[in-house]
Parts: C-alpha cells; sequence; structure tokens
C-alpha cells in the first residue's frame, strides 16, 4: 500500500486545509489460510514472539471487578487423535505476525508525523470525536488497529482501554456477508461445477498446469475440487 512518510510526502500550498482523511489500512504480514494451505505443508510457523489477546471485561462505569488479561498459547496434544492438516507450527492461521504488528505500529506513527507534526489536522492528544477507528469482524483488523493507534497517540493509548467501532456481522459492509444475487450469479457461472463454455474453455487451457501442481503438492485429481 503506499505508505505516508513525513520525508517523502508532498506538502502543497498553504491555503489548502485538509478537512477530513479516511485511511483504508489493509493488514499485512499474517499467516496464511488454513483454507489455502497443501494438505500437508512442508515447514513450521512459528509465532512464540506475539501475544494475542482475548477477553472481555466490565465497562469500567458497570463493573469494579477486572479481568485478567488472557491471551492464547497454540499447542498441540499428544492425546488428541486428529491429525492437523496444512501448516503446523505455534500459529492460528491465519493471524497477523510480529512483523505485521511492527509494521502497523510503524505506519501509525508515520501517519502522526504527516497529519499532526505536518499538516497540524491530527489532535495532538487522543479524541474520539475527532478520530474513530473502524474494524471488521475478522479479529485480525483489531490486532492492526491496537498498533497502528499505539503507534499514533502513543503512551496516551498504550495499554488502556480503546474503543473500535464494529458492524454487526450479518451487516457488516467493510466484510460484507449479506447476500448478493449478482455475485452469486457470477460466482456460479465462472466457478467450481459451472458449465459455462467460458469457464469450461478456462479449466482446459489450465489442465496441464493443474496436472503439475498436483504432482508437485501431492493432491489427488479426484479430490474435491477447490478450483
Amino acid at each position: 500500500m503506499p505508505h505516508v512518510r513525513r520525508t517523502e510526502y508532498p506538502k502543497v500550498n498553504a491555503s489548502y486545509v485538509p478537512a477530513y482523511v479516511e485511511v483504508i489500512h489493509r493488514y499485512h504480514k499474517r499467516t496464511p489460510y488454513a483454507a489455502n494451505a497443501f494438505p500437508l505443508e512442508p515447514y513450521l510457523w512459528y509465532c512464540d514472539d506475539e501475544a494475542l489477546f482475548h477477553y472481555g471485561a466490565p465497562s469500567p462505569t458497570y463493573g469494579a471487578n477486572h479481568s485478567a488479561n488472557t491471551y492464547w498459547i497454540v499447542y498441540n496434544s499428544s492425546a488428541n487423535p486428529m491429525v492437523l492438516r496444512g501448516f503446523h507450527g505455534t500459529c492460528q492461521f491465519p493471524q497477523i505476525t510480529r512483523g505485521g504488528l511492527d509494521d502497523s505500529w510503524q505506519h501509525g506513527n508515520d501517519l502522526y508525523q504527516v497529519y499532526h507534526h505536518l499538516l497540524g489536522f491530527l489532535p495532538k492528544k487522543y479524541d474520539p470525536k475527532l478520530v474513530s477507528f473502524h474494524v471488521t469482524n475478522n479479529v485480525i483488523t483489531s490486532q492492526v488497529a491496537s498498533m497502528v493507534a499505539s503507534g499514533m497517540f502513543g503512551g496516551q493509548v498504550a495499554q488502556q482501554n480503546f474503543p473500535l467501532l464494529v458492524q454487526p456481522a450479518s451487516i457488516d459492509s467493510l466484510e460484507p456477508a449479506y447476500p448478493c444475487l449478482a455475485a452469486k450469479k457470477n460466482f456460479s457461472t465462472y466457478g467450481v461445477g459451472s458449465r459455462d463454455p467460458g469457464w469450461t474453455a478456462h479449466l482446459k487451457a489450465a489442465s496441464s498446469l493443474y496436472a503439475r501442481l498436483d504432482s508437485i503438492c501431492g493432491v489427488s485429481p479426484a479430490d474435491s475440487p477447490r478450483r
């Protein structure tokens, strides 16, 4: 993505004053999705250099009891007879990586250097009436937002309660899950099981490539298709 940095930012004529800025931040440096893995991957992924916290806490206004800052440690039990497909190691698939967290913090810091120090647009202190963070129902976006916010406002928000705006999962406009007839039609036309001439021509043209990939990864052509 384009990375805003103070050293390269081309400052325009002072008569122009920013009125509204919206940053769409795509998370990066994450582990793959398990669905995108081969049946058995040849190498391990380790995420021991980070902790992903998952806990609930009463709002300070409505309760005096405090929660523990709990985080997940991925482990495999020798007593579990189930064989793990795809990647092995100590990561969830997917999750943000330590490198992705550090990149997110740096991105937030660079945004603050430009929009506060250079342009005077962002406030010195975090103000929820002026700055808001919207995330999807994918937890990776919340992990990224926590680092971006810390990079922007530093010790003011680090390890403090910080609100993230999220829509109900069924109508989340940032990560749509609601039905779309046009999309459904396109997927059924150009997807697994389709008899559309354009789709079948694509499969025929790519058949030699698929055969080579199947031989490399060990996937039987008779397996349920994902193409």
